[in-house]
C-alpha cells in the first residue's frame, strides 16, 4: 500500500523560497520567443526538521512513507529527524536513509516535548518543520519552539482538532495497487 499526498505541490511550495533570475540567457530562445524564459533557485539553503510520529498507533506503511519523504527531501536540503512519540526519542542529522532503519519509541502520543527541540538540534535558521502523524496526537506545545521556521503537518488519518494555528496541516490517502488487490 502507498500514500498520495493531497496537495502535495502546495506542501513543497509552501517552504521553498526562489529568487527569479535571468542570467541564464540564451539569445537563440530570444529571438524564437520574444523574450527570455526566467530560471529559479532557491533563495536561502534548505534546513528542515522532519517530526516522524513513532507512538504505537504508527503502522509500518506509515514509517516506510516517512523514510520514502526523507530520502526525497535529502537529495534538496540538510535534514533533521525528530523521532517523537510522548517525548524526543531521537534526533539526527540524516545524509541518506538506511535500507535497515529502525525508529524509537512505540508509545502514546503527546508532543509537548517538542518544546525542548531547540536543545537537540544546532544553532541555524531552519526553514521548514514537517510532522508526519496519523493525527491522534493528545497535545501540542503552547508555544511554536522554533518560530522562524515553516510548520507543516501531514496526516494519514484525522487533523488533530487541539493543533496550534502555527501547524498548516495536509491529509494523505492510502493507494491500493493493482498487485495488492
Amino acid at each position: 500500500m502507498k500514500f498520495r499526498l493531497i496537495g502535495e505541490d502546495n506542501i513543497f511550495g509552501f517552504f521553498r523560497e526562489v529568487e527569479r533570475t535571468y542570467y541564464a540567457y540564451n539569445p537563440l530562445n530570444a529571438n524564437k520567443y520574444g523574450f527570455v524564459f526566467p530560471s529559479y533557485r532557491p533563495l536561502v539553503e534548505q534546513t528542515i526538521v522532519v517530526i516522524v510520529d513513532t507512538s504505537g498507533s504508527i503502522g509500518e506503511e506509515e514509517l516506510q512513507y516517512s523514510l520514502d519523504l526523507i530520502n526525497s527531501l535529502v537529495k534538496q536540503a540538510e535534514i533533521y529527524l525528530v523521532e517523537i512519540d510522548t517525548m524526543i526519542q531521537r534526533v539526527i542529522r540524516v545524509r541518506e536513509v538506511e535500507e535497515k532503519f529502525s525508529f524509537k519509541g512505540r508509545g502514546g502520543t503527546v508532543f509537548t516535548d517538542l518544546e525542548r527541540l531547540p536543545q537537540f538540534l544546532p544553532a541555524r535558521d531552519f526553514t521548514a518543520c514537517i510532522i508526519l502523524t496519523d493525527g491522534y496526537v493528545n497535545a501540542f506545545p503552547e508555544e511554536n519552539p522554533l518560530p522562524g521556521a515553516k510548520w507543516i503537518g501531514i496526516t494519514t488519518g484525522v487533523i488533530p482538532e487541539n493543533s496550534p494555528n502555527w501547524i498548516k496541516w495536509f491529509k494523505v490517502e492510502r493507494v491500493i495497487e493493482d498487485s495488492e488487490e
